[in-house]
């Protein structure tokens, strides 16, 4: 079972220490970290932890020792679309360009 985290600006970095503790008591398998600053990822990563931790993972996202993980949140597979309709519609164009030859 993942266990995604998200409101840390509300609870704080020892807050989810301690749900991340919880949660390891509950049978969670993984952390998943949610609209996270670096800030706050850097200092989750300080601690040692029984679950792995994965953050969900933006363009400005940065490398973080520590984090096992990330998860994108459909950003690459919003650009993998738009290629391949780029490329559809090349490959239409080309078509029609040959046939009216």
């Amino acid at each position: 079972m993942w266990i995604k985290l998200e409101g840390i600006w509300d609870y704080g970095i020892d807050g989810a220490r301690q749900r991340i503790h919880y949660l390891a008591n509950a049978g969670a398998d993984a952390i998943i970290i949610d609209h996270y600053t670096t800030a706050d990822l850097q200092a989750l990563v300080s601690s040692n932890y029984d679950l792995p931790l994965l953050a969900t993972w933006t363009p400005e996202t940065t490398k973080i020792s520590g984090i096992t993980g990330w998860l994108d949140t459909g950003y690459l597979a919003d650009k993998a679309l738009q290629a391949q309709h780029t490329a559809l519609q090349t490959l239409l164009k080309e078509d029609t360009t040959y046939a009216e030859k």
